[in-house]
């Protein structure tokens, strides 16, 4: 939170990611489910660290977008933390 406080961002963005393989809906909605516990926990420590001022979003791509390639990579199973 020191980055984000020094830096003065005033976004964060969290994108909850999946590897391919099983159920799409199911993916997804473990996907948002990680992305939403990350945010929670972010905006957790920026409380904190009486950092305000920062909108913090999240989504969750499920196995229909991937931070990596091939689709099965383990890498995709993975929450994208960035801000601005």
């Amino acid at each position: 939170m020191a980055t984000v406080k020094a830096k003065q961002f005033t976004h964060i963005t969290i994108v909850g990611y999946s590897k391919s393989g099983g159920k799409a809906s199911v993916a997804r909605t473990v996907s948002i489910a990680q992305a939403s516990a990350v945010a929670k926990a972010v905006k957790a420590q920026l409380r904190a660290a009486g950092v305000t001022r920062v909108v913090v979003t999240f989504s969750g791509v499920g196995a229909t977008a991937f931070h990596v390639t091939p689709g099965k990579s383990s890498r995709n199973q993975q929450t994208v933390i960035t801000a601005s």
